[in-house]
């Protein structure tokens, strides 16, 4: 919610990934589908990036870094219970699990078209575009930004003046 990364990439966040005092967070991995590994790889070359996280994110970042057991933990932001990296499949279904029905229409990508449509809608397609990763704009609008239920109104564009 406060950053609009994948699911895989928040899943293979290290602590060497993230500067608290800066506020940023470097995306250099992903978690792979296959092995439940890290992999040292991006969706692409452009996903390869550094973000600066909204405080929410930020805040949360900082009280799992404060958790008692963080000390055994290592180098993984967020692990399961056994100390190795989550998957994203596994933290789907819980997160299915947790929310009740009447929010089943909300997955951890509605959070990063949320960010693409605030982004674009205050800095344009381009920014949303670069702070998603994205190697063009062209995904971000087919795939990412809302659509407005009531367009602008364009009308004087078209209007006929006699001048």
């Amino acid at each position: 919610m406060g950053t609009g990364l994948r699911l895989g990439e928040c899943l293979a966040l290290r602590w060497q990934d993230i500067d608290l005092t800066a506020g940023t967070i470097t995306i250099t991995g992903t978690i792979d589908k296959n092995t439940s590994q890290r992999v040292e790889r991006t969706k692409t070359l452009s996903s390869r990036r550094t973000i600066h996280a909204a405080p929410i994110a930020l805040n949360a970042l900082k009280k799992q870094q404060a958790k008692e057991l963080r000390q055994y933990l290592g180098e993984i932001v967020f692990p399961s219970t056994r100390g190795t990296w989550r998957t994203v499949d596994n933290v789907n279904r819980q997160l299915r699990t947790a929310r009740p029905d009447h929010l089943a229409w909300i997955h951890p990508h509605s959070f990063r078209k949320t960010v693409a449509t605030r982004i674009e809608q205050r800095y344009g397609t381009l920014a949303a575009s670069r702070h998603l990763g994205h190697s063009s704009t062209a995904v971000t609008e087919n795939a990412y930004l809302a659509r407005p239920k009531v367009q602008a109104d364009y009308t004087n564009a078209f209007a006929y003046s006699p001048d």
